[in-house]
This record gives structure tokens, sequence and C-alpha cells, in this order.
């Protein structure tokens, strides 16, 4: 955890289900009908339901889950992935 990561969880609170949600509905009257916020709200509600039916993953039984901060086998090392850097 990064330094401002450490003062801001110290000086804010953290949210709770009835913030978010409360959050979420205010957001979703300033949208418009398929304006691009309204679409931003849209797949964040989808990603959420991704993560919720995600199994947790498991250390100690070897699972294969979901977890906090997860990467993949490190930087992207397919081709097409990452844009060429400058020449040499």
């Amino acid at each position: 955890m990064s330094f401002l990561d450490k003062l801001a969880s110290a000086i804010m609170p953290p949210e709770t289900a009835e913030d978010r949600d409360n959050a979420r509905r205010l957001a979703q009257a300033a949208a418009g009908n398929g304006d691009w916020v309204a679409l931003v709200i849209d797949h964040h509600r989808q990603i959420e339901q991704h993560v919720s039916r995600a199994p947790a993953r498991d250390h100690a039984a070897g699972g294969r889950g979901l977890r906090v901060g997860q990467r993949t086998r490190g930087p992207a090392r397919r081709p097409g992935m990452v844009p060429p850097g400058p020449a040499c």
C-alpha cells in the first residue's frame, strides 16, 4: 500500500454499500438515456456481476480464482497487445 493510499484510508472512512447505491442512483439520475455516463454505469454493473460470481482465490487449496491485484503472467508479451516502441 502506497503512502497516499495509507493517508487516504486514515482520513476518509471506507464507503458502505448504502453509499455506493446512493452514488449510483445520483449518477443514473444525472445520466441521459444512451449517454456515455449511462454506458459507463451499465458497464460497471456488468463488471460487478462478473466479479461477484468469480470464485475467491484460496491459496491453501491451490485454487485458481480471482484475487485482488491479480496480474497476468507479466507485462503484455503477446504480439499486438503493446504498441511498438520507437525504432532504435
